[in-house]
């Protein structure tokens, strides 16, 4: 059994490798990559084995207030089975919400009602509901529209595509009194040969993908791709297309 997990991991970690090193541009720590692969060299992966690894956050207190309509995470209210590599430890079944208000991971501790909030730089990256969420630390020193935190990554193929969830909380005072609503925005960006670039209509695509600018525009309308309701669809049909193209 310890066996087959290893080489679980052995696999995901040779994923890791293989799109992590795009990222160096963004400062990240990519030296963990390298002790995961001497720790799978020596027979050894550290594990859960010690709750304490995972639970060692702060105190999460979530708003609780009446007149709030909607929530604050990721997908749903309700917690979501995930998995995160999180201080240098494989969590394979960790039930978890994502809060996009504030950009962190909270966990349940087992034996209390207190909710801990990870500490974000010490998560490299989890997967819920499908979905992969890497954390990039862009350089302060370099130019880039990136800010810190988590990103999904949509697309990984030579090109990569990544969204930044993230809700506000919006209130206002009326003549019942106070009301309040959750926002969710997705800010999406194309990385490509060491830049990320930001996109959102058409033309900032076009733009980046301008070197097959005459085959794109025509994807574009024999699709009828308008980047509006379905933006994020647009934006993944076009890059692989775009992929495709270049071989």
């Amino acid at each position: 059994m310890a066996l087959r997990f290893q080489r679980i991991l052995f696999i995901v970690f040779l994923w890791l490798i293989g799109w992590w090193g795009a990222y160096a541009q963004a400062s990240l720590d990519t030296s963990f990559v390298a002790n995961a692969r001497e720790n799978l060299d020596q027979g050894y992966t550290q594990m859960a084995s010690s709750e304490s690894i995972l639970y060692n956050g702060t105190e999460y207190a979530p708003e609780k207030k009446a007149y709030l309509k909607g929530h604050s995470y990721y997908k749903t209210a309700h917690e979501l089975e995930g998995k995160i590599y999180y201080h240098n430890t494989w969590f394979p079944n960790v039930p978890l919400q994502y809060d996009l208000v504030l950009d962190q991971i909270i966990v349940e501790h087992p034996t209390s009602e207190f909710k801990i909030k990870l500490v974000a730089e010490k998560v490299k990256f989890f997967i819920v509901a499908g979905h992969t969420f890497i954390r990039l630390t862009p350089d302060s020193l370099k130019t880039t529209t990136l800010k810190a935190g988590f990103y999904d990554l949509l697309y990984d193929n030579k090109l990569q595509v990544l969204a930044h969830r993230s809700k506000r909380l919006v209130q206002q005072t009326t003549d019942i009194g106070l009301e309040g609503k959750y926002v969710e925005t997705d800010s999406y960006f194309i990385y490509k040969k060491n830049i990320y670039y930001p996109v959102d209509k058409k033309k900032s695509v076009v733009k980046i993908l301008a070197d097959r600018k005459k085959e794109v525009q025509a994807f574009i309308r024999s699709n009828k791709l308008t980047f509006r309701q379905n933006r994020e669809t647009d934006i993944m049909k076009l890059v692989q297309y775009y992929v495709q193209l270049s071989g």
